[in-house]
C-alpha cells in the first residue's frame, strides 16, 4: 500500500486488459510498483537509466508499458533499494501531480542515481504490475501510472541505527502546460509552424490600412 495509488477507486480509471482483470477478481495476485528514472552522465552528458522496484527480491526484469509512445518494453528493474511511493493519485484531468519516490540511501545503486548522475529535471515513470502468487510472473504488462521529471531531491542521514533515505520529488509532465512559450509573434515565427500562414505578415510594420471613403485622401496634404 505504500506503492500504490492511494484510493482503490483510482485504479479503475486505468486501461487494464482482460488479463488484469481476471487475476484481480480471482484474488491470487501481488501488486507490485516499478521505478524507471534517465539521468545525465556528470561528465558526458549521455544518458544513464535506472529501474527499481517496490520488492526485497534480486534483480527482475519485467515488460511494461511506455507512458510515452504506448510500446512494450522488456526492462531491468533492481530490488531492496524502493521505500516508498506517496502521491498517486490516478485523476484524468490537467492539473500538475506531485509524486516522492523514497529510496534507502544506503544502496550502492540508490547512491550512484543521487550522486554520481545528475538527476534534475531527470525523465520518471512510475509502473503498476500484478503478479500471478503461483507462477510469481506478471499476469501482463505492467502499466505506466505517473510519467514527469525529478523536481528535487533530498538526502536524509539518521542517526546511528536508523535509516538514511533519498527522497525524490516528482511532477507530472503536465507542468509542461503551464510554461509560457518563448516564441515570439513573428511572420518568421509563425512560418516554421506552416509556411503559407501570413497571420503575422505586417508585425512590425507601420501598416496603417485607410477605411471609408475618404481613403486616397489619406497622407495628402492639404492644398492652399
Amino acid at each position: 500500500t505504500d506503492f500504490l495509488p492511494r484510493h482503490p477507486a483510482d485504479r479503475l480509471m486505468l486501461a487494464l486488459s482482460s488479463a488484469f482483470v481476471a487475476a484481480a477478481g480471482a484474488d491470487r495476485i501481488v501488486e507490485r510498483s516499478f521505478v524507471w528514472v534517465t539521468g545525465r552522465n556528470r561528465t558526458s552528458g549521455a544518458s544513464v537509466t535506472k529501474g527499481f522496484h517496490s520488492d526485497l527480491a534480486p534483480p527482475k526484469t519485467a515488460t511494461v508499458i511506455d507512458a510515452l509512445d504506448g510500446s512494450a518494453y522488456l526492462r531491468s528493474f533492481r530490488g531492496g533499494s524502493l521505500v516508498s511511493i506517496g502521491g498517486l493519485d490516478l485523476i484524468s484531468d490537467l492539473s500538475v501531480r506531485e509524486a516522492t519516490i523514497v529510496f534507502a540511501a544506503t544502496r550502492p545503486d540508490v547512491d550512484e542515481l543521487v550522486r554520481t548522475l545528475d538527476v534534475r529535471n531527470a525523465p520518471v515513470q512510475i509502473y503498476w504490475g500484478l503478479f500471478d502468487q503461483t507462477t510469481r510472473a506478471l499476469v501482463d504488462k505492467a502499466v505506466p501510472v505517473f510519467l514527469g521529471t525529478v523536481d528535487g531531491v533530498e538526502i536524509t542521514t539518521a542517526a546511528e541505527g536508523g535509516d538514511s533515505t533519498a527522497t525524490l520529488t516528482c511532477v507530472s509532465a503536465m507542468r509542461g502546460l503551464t510554461r509560457a512559450s518563448t516564441e515570439v509573434r513573428s511572420d518568421a515565427s509563425q512560418r516554421k509552424r506552416n509556411a503559407s500562414d501570413a497571420l503575422y505578415k505586417y508585425v512590425g510594420q507601420d501598416f496603417r490600412p485607410q477605411w471609408g471613403p475618404r481613403a486616397h485622401k489619406a497622407g495628402k496634404r492639404k492644398q492652399r
